[in-house]
């Protein structure tokens, strides 16, 4: 009975996850959905988010499983390669919807910049 609580737990787990950004223009602003069947919890700003004095705010849609996610500051710094946001996850990850915003609100390309999940 108790290894079976153990393996349901590890099973239920959410685990850490960071969203990675690279620079490839001026970047001020982000904005992606996270897809996730399971648990979505615990975001916070990553430290390239940090130093260009960003925060994160999400919210769950009304779409099942879907969160939307701001990485965001009430300034024109450009965010650096590197890690903008850290949460926690259970199951399988999407990312999908990205938008990337300079510091005059003009949309940026997806390419050369981009996230990644790791």
């Amino acid at each position: 009975m108790i290894c079976f609580a153990l393996l349901l737990q590890l099973l239920t787990q959410a685990s850490p996850t960071e969203i990675i950004f690279s620079a490839g223009a001026p970047v001020s602003a982000i904005q992606f959905e996270v897809e996730t069947p399971g648990i979505f919890s615990k975001v916070s700003p990553g430290p390239a988010a940090q130093v260009a004095s960003k925060g994160v705010d999400y919210a769950y849609l009304m779409t099942e499983n879907v969160y939307r996610v701001l990485v965001y500051g009430l300034n024109d710094f450009d965010i650096p390669s590197g890690v903008v946001a850290t949460f926690e996850a259970q199951g399988p990850i999407l990312i999908k919807a990205v938008i990337f915003s300079n510091p005059k609100g003009d949309r940026v390309p997806q390419s050369p910049t981009r996230l990644e999940i790791r």
